[in-house]
């Protein structure tokens, strides 16, 4: 699993942090009591690279109307991949 570059991390605005965060993690994730809490003050430890390509790629078109049996095999897997 490759994390995201700090450099790109920190060009990231809050407001792409917390979407990538909603659209990638469950809710819970974003509860500063829960364990793991993913901050927004440090995405270069939970983004990877891998996940954050996948999530560009579908919010150009499609982010609001996301549905997971409509990702390719291939793109879920890569990402389930680079999550683990």
């Amino acid at each position: 699993m490759s994390l995201i570059d700090s450099g790109v991390a920190a060009s990231l605005t809050l407001k792409q942090r917390r979407e990538y965060r909603a659209w990638a993690f469950p809710a819970a994730l974003a509860e500063q009591t829960h364990v793991p809490f993913l901050s927004t003050d440090n995405p270069e430890r939970w983004i990877t690279t891998a996940g954050y390509h996948l999530y560009e790629y579908y919010a150009s078109s499609s982010l609001p109307d996301l549905d997971i049996d409509e990702i390719p095999g291939d793109k879920l897997a890569e990402f389930q991949r680079a999550v683990r």
